[in-house]
């Protein structure tokens, strides 16, 4: 496999780019921005363009990944950092437009998000405060959590806590 600029996009001032996630087929990629949003590339052989749509999943969309089958985009939305209860969302993208179908509550700072190769299965990695200090009201332990996707939406199946 060969990876190779084929265009370049413009997002708007201040977006701060965090993750991109291609479809199966190439013909699209989501990118989590630091302004909440989330933008859609089209992708046409070489050509590359921004489309105009942009979702709206929560504050501060992060971590990201796209199912195998291309149906389903998945997103962490890490919040204000403060402590508040953050969450991750579930994206249709067979749905014309593409839409954000569900979100959920995980716990502080969802970072890493991932579909299983088979895409039954979504793993979450959730620093839940065992990044802040121990005398933090705040502070505990982090969490892999696991979700399935039953009638589009998102369905906690597993978690496992973890340490700090």
């Amino acid at each position: 496999m060969r990876v190779q600029s084929i265009g370049k996009v413009t997002l708007a001032s201040g977006a701060d780019p965090a993750h991109v996630a291609f479809t199966p087929d190439g013909s699209r990629a989501l990118v989590t921005r630091g302004d909440n949003r989330i933008s859609m590339l089209d992708i046409k052989g070489s050509s590359v363009t921004l489309n105009a749509r942009e979702l709206s999943a929560g504050i501060r969309p992060y971590g990201l990944d796209i199912s195998p089958s291309g149906q389903w985009g998945v997103v962490t939305n890490l919040g204000m950092n403060q402590g508040d209860a953050d969450t991750i969302s579930l994206i249709n993208l067979e749905a014309n437009p593409p839409r954000v179908v569900d979100t959920v509550s995980v716990g502080q700072t969802p970072e890493g998000i991932f579909f299983s190769p088979d895409g039954k299965l979504i793993g979450l990695t959730v620093i839940d405060g065992s990044n802040k200090p121990k005398a933090s009201p705040f502070y505990g332990s982090a969490s892999y959590q696991q979700y399935e996707i039953k009638d589009g939406r998102l369905m906690r199946s597993a978690e496992i806590k973890a340490g700090a």
